[in-house]
């Protein structure tokens, strides 16, 4: 029964049944008493958020049920539109008598949001003005008008809902306000004395006083939003009672009106707002209904009874509240970065985590979902509800109801105290052990025996006269399934077995949809050897390369709308794409670069895997005569330039493109023109090292092919690279040194050295497929090369391609992007970098077709900047700059 329950549940709200399940909250809560709800297996848990406020005196409270059975009773009708029945009467007659401010008028409605939109209404009639000024972080409703008011912009923009008649003000900003409302067509300012949604924060008096003053100069009528503050939530009828001369015009009542049984909300107006044409012209069905009118009425007839008793109980639980948050604050302020709020209505701000240590919980703080974690935590371990705020990323949201107690409270605080000492302690599979449904017992080995965190930045303290060179932001994500879990605290990353298996899952199913963007490290100041620094920061989604080309071409849009849209936010110079982001913006054709200068980082990849290359196989002593060297995927960007940068030093090499690709070949034959267009020009600059040497002493004819190949540069806006390839090999004396191949299991035998960079998003070359001695530079994220290789094969030499020792040792956190030692990282990242620190003010390395004038060039910015190419294979590093041989490092540390 319960399974089927939770399978309905998925029908009614997708996205929210993900998210409970995920954090494990969507088992069916089937009892309720009071303060607490029960689970099937009659586990009991304290209700610290009273459905937002709506229930005030918990669950099932017994003198509604008995309002509800005299009313069944006594037969009374429910709906007798357009008559008025005689529990709404009575309730508008209450609710008058019980409230300040004198109000003349009541409209009854059927939600928060349905009172937001009638409040505007009736503002709008009575000045004939359209404009409302609401506070940028203010919450009013997801209706129309009500969602225009609401200060996230999450809540309208994906529903095109749009107007230039709302304008947001700061909160507490006097002067901001008056400028809104000075042009005279302002129809209302509306507040909530304690902005909820936007932070649990209270408006000081003095502002609300200010604002009324304000309202009445420029004749804007003044709305109070009480849904959630008002009765007795902050101890008083309204939360903006008791303010000295403040009187509003509109008040708007909800959530705790309904007792937490029935939904109902009302309007109430003074008598100088309230106009003839919104009595005739405002209804709705439903809103003077009996039955929930009658339970409204019962609700404001026991907060008149009890008003003592109820306004002083919530005052003593709110000091308790007040001061066990404070204390929380005060000794855990690594965790807990301050606590806002008012009477029962409270929020604990969590500090963002770096990536240092994860770039999993940087990524959930940037993201808004460590909260939503921390929750799931509390409710399986502490067996307490609790629940984030939506528009604020870092913030849990308290909001008992108004009969909880002290001994509640103290579990409420309890529980939040060992969430401080999991987070400060680092106990991550503690934490998050529930989310694969074990105990934190038996994932505890996995926290034993913790290294310190150990990143290496700024070496040196900056000189006062040191100058920013630059901003930069990069864009990473995990290749595979193994980097995804490097993302995880190392806690979670020493799992094993089943264990590990269990979590990877997990993420695999919670990354499915919550793959946002976020950053995720911040690189204060990277030097160059030039002088002066970058600032930077790596922004990350959690899919894999394989996830990632399963997007959709709208989700692929939004993937990169939103790294964008982060990297514009932290004011980067230069966004750099890492991995499988080029590979599905198409090296970045796909991306507006009017909005932010991009870079592929595939230049700088390209020479250094190439460069790579010569010197590993000068230090293997393979420098043979008739050496040759083939690229695997060199019909990409990274492939073609290296294959180009190559031929200065190798005159055969073989072109290696897809099988499955049938175009492939064309492009391949394509790009080997472009090769030989490349060997000719420096043949004709005096080189006479590998392609262009081996033309001067093999064409037959070399006039005939250097005034072909001029034709073609200085006669055509697209060169044909075909017909220079064709004329070149018309002329040459033997065979043609370059070949193309779509069969790398038969023409990688044959080459001495390998270079592969495809987007195939997982490992093929065999061990069986490559040469004795041979070298293999694998520049691919996901690797091409399979892990067998390296065991089967200790005669070969492979490594890791396309990797750059950096100007200085530097950690981008523990991960280290993708686990590499602290003195390198990925080419495609150290070209960002080099560019910001070049002062770059255009796009680079964009498209499939860089021009290799354009790679040389950032190579020698690189150089100058003091990065240097670099080896890592499985053994260490080779350090090529000091050519001392294999320097034993621990490698993906």
């Amino acid at each position: 029964m319960a399974m089927q329950i939770a399978e309905a549940g998925a029908l009614l709200n997708t996205e929210r049944e993900f998210m409970l399940r995920h954090v494990h909250m969507n088992q069916p809560l089937v009892r309720g008493e009071g303060a607490y709800l029960y689970d099937a297996a009659g586990t009991r848990y304290t209700d610290f958020l009273s459905q937002y406020g709506a229930a005030p005196f918990g669950q099932n409270p017994e003198f509604l049920w008995k309002c509800l059975e005299e009313v069944h009773a006594r037969q009374q009708p429910c709906l007798v539109q357009p008559f008025f029945a005689e529990s709404p009467m009575k309730l508008a007659e209450k609710l008058v008598a019980a409230l300040p401010f004198g109000f003349r008028h009541v409209t009854l409605a059927n939600s928060g949001t349905e009172a937001v939109e009638a409040a505007f209404k009736l503002a709008r009639a009575a000045t004939k003005r359209a404009k409302i000024v609401s506070l940028s972080c203010a919450f009013h409703g997801k209706t129309h008008a009500a969602v225009l008011a609401t200060g996230n912009p999450r809540y309208r923009e994906p529903f095109g809902i749009r107007s230039d008649d709302f304008i947001k003000v700061e909160p507490e900003d006097v002067e901001g306000l008056e400028r809104a409302l000075e042009a005279g067509d302002v129809a209302a300012l509306i507040l909530e004395p304690v902005v909820g949604e936007g932070g649990m924060l209270p408006l000081s008096e003095t502002y609300l006083q200010q604002a009324q003053a304000l309202c009445r100069k420029h004749g804007s009528v003044l709305i109070v939003d009480e849904i959630q503050t008002g009765l007795f939530r902050t101890g008083k009828w309204l939360a903006c009672s008791g303010i000295e001369g403040f009187e509003p015009d509109i008040v708007c009542l909800a959530k705790a009106l309904g007792g937490g049984i029935l939904p109902i909300s009302a309007v109430l107006a003074s008598e100088r707002v309230w106009t003839e044409e919104f009595g005739l012209f405002h209804s709705s069905t439903f809103a003077n209904n009996q039955l929930a009118s009658a339970v409204a009425l019962a609700v404001v007839e026991h907060f008149a009874e009890h008003e003592l008793e109820i306004s002083t109980h919530v005052k003593e639980m709110a000091t308790l509240i007040e001061r066990g948050l404070e204390d929380l604050v005060d000794r855990y302020p690594d965790v807990y970065t301050a606590h806002t709020g008012a009477g029962l209505m409270h929020g604990l701000h969590v500090r963002p985590i770096d990536g240092h240590d994860s770039y999993f919980i940087a990524h959930a703080c940037g993201a808004g979902t460590l909260v939503p974690l921390l929750c799931g935590y509390l409710f399986h371990r502490h067996h307490v509800i609790c629940a984030p705020l939506f528009s604020q990323k870092n913030l849990i949201r308290l909001e008992p109801p108004l009969i909880t107690d002290a001994a509640s409270i103290d579990g409420m605080l309890r529980g939040l105290e060992d969430c401080a000492i999991l987070l400060r302690q680092r106990r991550y599979s503690t934490l998050l052990s529930y989310l694969i449904g074990r105990n934190a017992e038996e994932l505890a080995y996995s926290e034993r025996n913790h290294r310190p965190i150990s990143v290496l930045t700024e070496l040196a303290p900056p000189a006062t006269s040191e100058r920013r060179l630059g901003r930069f932001a990069f864009l990473i994500h995990p290749p595979g399934d193994e980097d995804l879990i490097s993302m995880m605290p190392e806690s979670i990353e020493n799992l094993e077995g089943e264990h590990r298996e269990e979590m990877l899952e997990w993420m695999r199913s919670w990354f499915s949809k919550r793959w946002e963007p976020s950053p995720v490290f911040h690189i204060k100041r990277l030097r160059s050897k030039a002088g002066g620094y970058v600032e930077g920061w790596l922004i990350a989604s959690p899919l894999t390369s394989r996830q990632m080309l399963r997007l959709s071409r709208v989700d692929r849009k939004r993937l990169m709308d939103g790294f964008v849209g982060c990297a514009r936010d932290l004011g980067a110079d230069i966004m750099g794409l890492g991995a499988f982001t080029s590979v599905v913006t198409r090296a970045g054709r796909d991306l507006d670069t009017s909005l932010i200068n991009v870079t592929t980082g595939n230049s700088l990849t390209a020479m250094s895997v190439a460069t790579s290359m010569q010197q590993a196989l000068c230090w293997m002593n393979r420098d043979e005569p008739d050496l040759t060297v083939a690229v695997v995927g060199a019909a990409g960007s990274v492939g073609r330039l290296a294959a180009i940068q190559l031929s200065e030093s190798y005159a055969r090499i073989t072109l290696v493109g897809n099988p499955e690709n049938a175009s492939s070949v064309d492009k391949l034959h394509s790009i080997a023109g472009e090769i030989y267009a490349h060997a000719l020009i420096r043949m004709q600059q005096g080189m006479h090292t590998g392609l262009p040497g081996f033309f001067h002493s093999r064409l037959k004819n070399i006039f005939v092919v250097l005034n072909a190949c001029n034709q073609e540069f200085f006669g055509r806006a697209e060169p044909d690279y075909l017909r220079v390839k064709r004329i070149a090999e018309e002329n040459l004396s033997g065979p043609s040194p370059l070949r193309v191949s779509v069969a790398p299991a038969e023409s990688l035998r044959e080459c001495h050295g390998v270079v592969s960079a495809t987007s195939h998003g997982r490992a093929f070359i065999r061990p069986a497929w490559l040469r004795p001695g041979a070298v293999v530079a694998d520049a691919a994220r996901p690797a091409d090369l399979q892990d067998s290789v390296r065991r089967e094969r200790p005669d070969v030499l492979a490594y890791e391609g396309g990797l750059v020792q950096l100007p200085e040792p530097y950690a981008f956190g523990r991960a280290n992007v993708l686990g590499f030692h602290p003195s390198i990282n990925l080419g495609c990242l150290s070209e960002t970098i080099v560019l910001a620190m070049s002062g770059a003010d255009r796009s680079y390395s964009v498209g499939d077709r860089i021009p290799h004038d354009e790679a040389f060039r950032i190579n020698k910015l690189a150089q100058i900047h003091g990065f240097t190419p670099c080896i890592a294979t499985k053994r260490g590093e080779l350090d090529l700059e000091r050519n001392e041989g294999i320097s034993v490092l621990e490698e993906r540390a």
